[in-house]
């Protein structure tokens, strides 16, 4: 299973702050170290949720092109297949376990691979105008919009301070108190 590779080093500045390193020159500093490792695990599970959800309009963008596969000219397909390749090199690189990677890296093969998804829906939308191919304009259009409101979601995540993975929590318990009542 593939995991992120962040790391994440301790620096104590005297005795009564830690300091942890993000990445791309952001620091957080707290005198607890038991904070601070909660902080790291919950924000690497956050960074981890948003690279899955890139994977997953990875796969419904590429699912998009093979639908309208017939309507892109022999130059739109290979710049396409370039664009998906350069895709999936990105992407592969965020969980890379060869190489000893700086989180700045990480994060940059994260943007790279949002930018790479925003080339592919543009040569797409050109298509989708010069062919006045509505249905497809559509789509690309809610893809962009997915797209953006990711980046904007990972930005955010990344610098927040804080996290929340309230999409994770189940409401089990609230169903069956109100099942209960109505018993």
């Amino acid at each position: 299973m593939k995991q992120l590779k962040i790391k994440v080093d301790f620096a104590g500045n005297n005795e009564t702050k830690h300091t942890i390193h993000l990445g791309q020159l952001e620091w957080l500093e707290h005198r607890s170290k038991t904070f601070l490792r909660l902080y790291l695990r919950t924000y690497k599970k956050v960074l981890l949720d948003n690279v899955n959800i890139l994977n997953n309009y990875n796969s419904q963008i590429y699912t998009l092109y093979r639908t309208f596969f017939f309507d892109f000219d022999a130059v739109d397909t290979e710049r396409l297949s370039e664009a998906f390749n350069s895709f999936n090199k990105q992407y592969n690189w965020i969980f890379h376990s060869h190489y000893d990677l700086e989180n700045s890296i990480i994060f940059n093969k994260i943007n790279q691979s949002i930018y790479s998804l925003y080339d592919i829906l543009n040569v797409m939308q050109s298509v989708s105008q010069r062919r006045k191919n509505y249905s497809l304009r559509k789509q690309v259009e809610s893809c962009l919009k997915m797209v953006t409101d990711l980046e904007d979601k990972y930005e955010s995540d990344r610098r927040s301070l804080k996290l929340t993975r309230d999409y994770t929590k189940t409401n089990l318990k609230l169903i069956s108190k109100e099942l209960k009542k109505l018993a």
